[in-house]
Formats: structure tokens, sequence, C-alpha cells
């Protein structure tokens, strides 16, 4: 089974999401924007994860979908605690909602399923 159009997109607009935030990071240390530190070190790492599981949704594993899912539902469970509703919010938050919705419909599930079913062949 071809991997689903709209999984294609989500994966590929996690990957972007990640790289970009890694290069935001990167130039706001080259500007003295940020002072590097243990927040500067988790942000590095939590958006080189967040690539890795983009990565992981387009090659069709199943805890990629998973961890991106549960993942993004903290961060912004987080976010949203100390009341930083703002734009943003609402928008990765529909991001959020939609890709979930998207990674989890029958013909995603289907796509996910089979690849976990023929590696157990294997």
């Amino acid at each position: 089974m071809k991997r689903p159009v709209l999984v294609t997109i989500i994966g590929w607009l996690i990957v972007i999401e990640g790289t970009f935030a890694l290069a935001g990071i990167t130039f706001a240390l080259s500007m003295h924007v940020y002072h590097p530190g243990p927040s500067v070190a988790l942000g590095y790492l939590t958006n080189a994860a967040v690539v890795i599981v983009g990565f992981g949704i387009l090659r069709g594993d199943q805890w990629a979908r998973i961890v991106y899912v549960a993942g993004m539902t903290a961060v912004r469970a987080v976010q949203f605690y100390p009341l930083q509703f703002n734009y943003g919010f609402l928008l990765w938050g529909g991001f959020l909602l939609a890709s979930a919705v998207i990674l989890f419909l029958p013909r995603s599930n289907a796509y996910f399923s089979r690849l976990e079913s023929s590696a157990a062949i294997r």
C-alpha cells in the first residue's frame, strides 16, 4: 500500500517545523538573543526529536505518530496552563488536531499497520 498523500504532507510539515525551529535557535544564539544553557539545550533536543519523528512518520513507523501526537499534546497543555493563549497557540493547536485526525484516519491506520505486520513476518 502506498503512503497516503495526507500522511506525506503531515510528515514533511513536521520535518520542516523541526528544522526551522532548530535554525531559529541557532540564529538566536548567533545574534546573542539567548545565552547557552539548559533551556537552549532542551530546545535543541526537542526540535531534533521532532525532525526524527517526522521522518519516522514518513517511513511509516507506528511509534512516530503516537509520539508526535502525545508529545505535542503535552507541549500544548504546558503552554496553555499559564494562559499563553494567543493566535500562535490556535494555529499550532489546530495543526496538532488536524494532524492527529489525519494520522489516525482508517486509511492511515491501514498504512501504518500494514508496515508493522510485514515487519513481523520477516
